[in-house]
C-alpha cells in the first residue's frame, strides 16, 4: 500500500559548501527510530524499523550526499558550481521525505520549495526559509 505522489514543480537550491554537513545529517537519522514509519511486527510488537521506501543500508554506507540523497529515491543534479539546483523524485510514493528535508533544511537556500500533489488530487509542498521547513497546502480558487 502506499500513497502515490507526484512532483510537481520546484525551486531549490543547496550549496556544495554544505555537502559534508547534510551527508552527516542524513546518517544520523537512522540512529532515530522514532520518526521511521516502515518496518515489520511480530506478535503485536515492532521487530525491525526503517524509513519508509529507503535503503539504511545505502544511507549508512553513502560516501557522497548524492548517494545518500538516492537512498532516499531523491537524484540530484549540479549545476557548473556543483551547487544542487534540482532533485529528480524517482519513488512512486510518499515515504518519510518530510522526515528528510527537516534534517537538512538549514542547508537548503531561503525561497526554495518543492511542491507535490498526491493521488486523489490534494496539492502541497515543503517550503524553506534557510533554516527550517514548513509544509504548505494548496488552495485552488476559481474565479
Amino acid at each position: 500500500m502506499g500513497y502515490c505522489i507526484d512532483v510537481i514543480e520546484q525551486k531549490i537550491v543547496i550549496k556544495k559548501e554544505n555537502f559534508s554537513s547534510i551527508l552527516e545529517r542524513i546518517k544520523n537519522l537512522t540512529k532515530n527510530e522514532d520518526n521511521m514509519s516502515g518496518g515489520s511486527w511480530g506478535g503485536g510488537a515492532s521487530i525491525q524499523r526503517w524509513f519508509s521506501w529507503v535503503s539504511t543500508d545505502a544511507v549508512i554506507q553513502a560516501r557522497t550526499v548524492a548517494e545518500a540523497l538516492s537512498a532516499w529515491r531523491w537524484e540530484p543534479h549540479m549545476n557548473k558550481d556543483g551547487d544542487i539546483t534540482y532533485l529528480y523524485f524517482r519513488g512512486e510514493k510518499l515515504g518519510d521525505d518530510a522526515v528528510l528535508f527537516n534534517a537538512i533544511a538549514p542547508f537548503i537556500e531561503e525561497d526554495s520549495y518543492v511542491a507535490f500533489r498526491g493521488e486523489d488530487g490534494l496539492m502541497w509542498r515543503y517550503i524553506f526559509d534557510g533554516e527550517k521547513m514548513a509544509e504548505q497546502q494548496a488552495r485552488i480558487v476559481w474565479e
